[in-house]
């Protein structure tokens, strides 16, 4: 295969990944929230000792507290991708023409980043818009870059390409969020309040992805269906109904979707609410967090590479379980990290960092070689779709439970729920499956 499309590829990874560390992970989470307690102080709300507690906010008259918004927040962009990934599918494939489709979703993902520079207290809603915005582009665009895997990378490829592409996107994301953290931490010495800091990192994020998804978006082009001597206008047609029909045909694809539904649910969870947990349960400030995110990135490099190393003396399949297990410890570890650890919470974040990246890698790579030839596109389509409902689940049994609790403890505990049923049903696939997936 072609090493210059397969680098184009790769550097999408590092492109896109100043949204989902440097926004979902480190400063969106804590930021909003922030800006949601302001807006529920300014309505009369005490909000003394946690957000969770007497800091409520409302919306269309229901009310809520400001520190479970994030996690709902989370529900509702991921109902937004939910509706709009098949559409994306659908336009993508009746055009042929992957990469304008690519291009839309990267401008609306980069775009809403750099929008949310222009949020500050108490406008919790503009906040919300424009992730709401930035996060659907982001999906839309996945399901474009994930199905030119196929046409890039050979079947024995694969392992190999996702985990690079996978590296480079966590060396990406190290790389931006240092540029950030100097600005966070150095802004009193620049004159810039800390607010102003932070919606400064927003933007870089926004121009980040922008500027280095040139590259790819001209190099991938190439591979448009309409580019191929065998392709006609409206050749195909897909929607989510029609796909999942489809899947009635080959149950082994839909059985591991099942599969990487749930235990994806827990992975995004994490992700998205690491900072959070850091600041409010155990009581790091940002200052502290950032920092230790950064040096998760590095260390997220090294555990793909690590996990196609792995899928190389397993298979796939069973390096995904061996990854789900190490989750499902760390999950309970992280339950029993007292207030004040840094450096508890320090080699907890590391530990998740080996195993984060390299879990969505590998079954990225396990399911293209479950796909049927020629569909591709559509099956990713719903690939990112059970992904984006994971996403979902999560966050919204995070938010419900931390509310109900009053403590993310318990919140965080839940997602261990998810990482054990992925790994079952992953597990219990029949026999003749198991072989195919390998």
């Amino acid at each position: 295969m072609n090493r210059i499309e397969q680098r184009a590829w790769y550097q999408y990874d590092w492109a896109s990944a100043a949204f989902p560390t440097p926004i979902l992970t480190v400063f969106l989470a804590v930021y909003l929230t922030g800006v949601a307690e302001t807006a529920a102080r300014s309505s009369g709300q005490q909000c003394l000792d946690s957000a969770l507690v007497d800091c409520d906010v409302s919306l269309f008259a229901v009310g809520f507290p400001a520190g479970s918004l994030w996690g709902y927040l989370l529900v509702l962009a991921t109902v937004v991708q939910l509706l709009t990934l098949p559409l994306v599918g659908l336009v993508a494939d009746r055009t042929g023409r992957w990469s304008a489709v690519f291009l839309a979703c990267v401008i609306m993902g980069a775009g809403g980043t750099a929008g949310l520079a222009l949020v500050s207290a108490p406008d919790w809603l503009l906040g919300s818009l424009f992730f709401v915005i930035a996060n659907a582009g982001f999906g839309g665009a996945q399901v474009i870059y994930n199905s030119y895997l196929p046409w890039i990378a050979t079947e024995s490829e694969r392992d190999a390409v996702t985990a690079r592409g996978t590296g480079l996107g966590y060396l990406g994301a190290g790389l931006v969020l240092v540029a950030q953290l100097a600005l966070y931490l150095g802004h009193s010495a620049i004159g810039l309040g800390e607010a102003t800091s932070v919606r400064l990192c927003f933007l870089l994020s926004g121009l980040w992805w922008a500027l280095f998804s040139i590259r790819p978006l001209r190099v991938l082009r190439r591979y448009d269906p309409a580019n191929r001597p065998e392709w006609t206008v409206g050749q195909h047609s897909i929607s989510l109904p029609a796909t999942i029909r489809t899947m009635t045909g080959h149950p082994i694809v839909l059985r591991f979707l099942i599969a990487f539904f749930v235990y994806t649910a827990g992975i995004n969870t994490v992700n998205a609410v690491a900072s959070q947990y850091g600041e409010r349960e155990i009581g790091l400030t940002q200052q502290t967090l950032v920092p230790i995110l950064v040096t998760v990135q590095f260390v997220g490099a090294l555990g793909a590479w690590l996990h196609g190393k792995l899928a190389v003396r397993l298979g796939t399949r069973n390096a995904v379980l061996v990854s789900l297990a190490c989750w499902s410890v760390l999950i309970c570890i992280g339950f029993f990290v007292p207030r004040g650890a840094t450096f508890g919470y320090a080699a907890l974040s590391c530990g998740v960092g080996l195993v984060m990246g390299g879990t969505i890698a590998l079954s990225r790579s396990l399911f293209s070689k479950l796909v049927p030839v020629g569909q591709e596109a559509r099956f990713f389509s719903l690939f990112s779709v059970f992904e984006r409902a994971g996403f979902m689940l999560g966050p919204l049994a995070f938010a419900a439970i931390g509310q109900l609790t009053g403590s993310y403890r318990p919140a965080m505990m839940s997602t261990l729920v998810f990482f054990v049923g992925g790994a079952v049903l992953l597990w219990y696939l029949p026999a003749r499956d198991r072989a195919e997936a390998r």
